[in-house]
């Protein structure tokens, strides 16, 4: 949401209000895309009662071609394309961009980053102190902390089960939990590993995103663009550039979505003649990390790990015993009614439009009442 542009001494501004999942914030932006002011507040967003789920929509400052994760309280990892591709195993989803003309095809890491603030929130209260007395981000503390344990938290990997990988056909997350302390070795497999394997796990969901995307695209992906209240950090690009075994560039502004609502008013407002005339300067990055070798092999065979667990701790969430992070509404447990279910096999795109267009095309049937259809109750934004 943005409002008109605000005059000041060195106005005019752009005022741009992302209102997120678990934040809004209040943004300032000068005509040539600077942040200048930021308020934030932290919010519970819960589910109303009979509506299961909810996703996050975000306008974002991409460019065709270049993989962008954008780290809020939900990670959207995506990639612009110039024809809409759909995903034939439904796994991905495909949105319009805003620019004419371009698709985003994206994957959702889910509660990426509102798993790290519940750890702070439950765990972290000594460096919230901490944090308070210096004047710091708490996070900034967690990650010094966290930043002490090699990649994979200390060796013996411990394992942080949250996010699964995006799959729009059925979409079910296992049960957080944390797996494989070591009680030998309490410094290395207390708070600090777990801060890190909090950043793996949400690495390891970056990843699986990146080899849909690529098998979809045929794209090969050289570098990725991280930006996100996640990416304020230091640790979190770098494991992630060590996960990819890929360059990661953070930009100036690490506020997209408040900065796309922006550019959009401005260009209702006749500040700019399009919305990719400040392209050049917004491209601009402040910090690239580069991928060590060692931690990037080390991580190889931690993801393969990673991918293993987390089918085993589904399974105890889809037999009943444990209760699911998140399941999307109609992805019932598997039973003897799931099985007894006719099999949905993915169709192909040209399948998909066909019956798209047959279904558009239809004459529309009459039902004998002139009474609006009921509507689904809906949290997007």
């Amino acid at each position: 949401m943005t409002g008109p542009p605000v005059t000041g001494p060195a106005g005019p501004y752009l005022l741009a209000v992302d209102a997120g999942t678990g934040s809004c914030r209040a943004l300032l932006f000068t005509v040539a895309g600077e942040q200048v002011a930021v308020s934030l507040r932290e919010w519970t967003h819960r589910e109303p009662p009979g509506v299961p789920g909810g996703q996050d929509f975000d306008v974002e400052a991409n460019w065709l071609g270049e993989f962008t994760v954008l780290a809020g309280t939900f990670w959207q990892n995506t990639l612009l394309v110039v024809k809409p591709l759909i995903d034939p195993a439904v796994r991905l989803r495909t949105l319009c961009h805003v620019t004419p003309g371009e698709w985003m095809l994206e994957g959702i890491g889910f509660y990426c980053g509102m798993a790290m603030r519940w750890y702070r929130d439950a765990f972290c209260d000594a460096e919230v102190t901490v944090a308070r007395s210096r004047g710091v981000d708490p996070y900034v503390v967690m990650e010094e902390h966290a930043a002490r344990i090699p990649p994979g938290s200390n060796g013996v990997y411990v394992y942080a089960i949250l996010s699964n990988l995006m799959n729009a056909r059925r979409w079910v997350h296992a049960s957080p939990s944390f797996v494989q302390f070591d009680l030998s070795n309490p410094a290395g497999s207390g708070r600090a590993a777990c801060i890190r394997a909090v950043e793996e796990a949400a690495a390891y969901v970056v990843r699986g995103h990146l080899g849909i995307i690529g098998e979809l695209t045929g794209t090969r992906i050289t570098e990725l663009t991280f930006s996100g209240g996640a990416a304020k950090g230091t640790l979190w690009p770098q494991i992630i550039a060590d996960v990819l075994g890929l360059p990661v560039s953070v930009p100036a502004v690490t506020e997209s979505s408040a900065l796309g609502a922006a550019l959009c008013a401005g260009k209702g407002a006749g500040l700019y003649t399009s919305l990719t005339e400040l392209e050049g300067e917004l491209r601009k990055r402040v910090a690239t990390f580069e991928p060590d070798q060692a931690a990037a092999a080390a991580y190889t065979d931690s993801y393969a790990g990673w991918q293993r667990i987390y089918r085993r701790m589904l399974d105890l969430s889809e037999d009943g015993l444990l209760n699911p992070l998140w399941r999307a509404a109609g992805a019932g447990p598997p039973g003897p009614a799931a099985a007894a279910r006719p099999d949905r096999r993915a169709i192909s795109s040209g399948q998909l439009k066909e019956a798209l267009w047959q279904t558009a095309t239809a004459a529309p049937k009459t039902t004998g009442s002139s009474q609006p259809c009921p509507r689904t109750p809906s949290r997007t934004r």
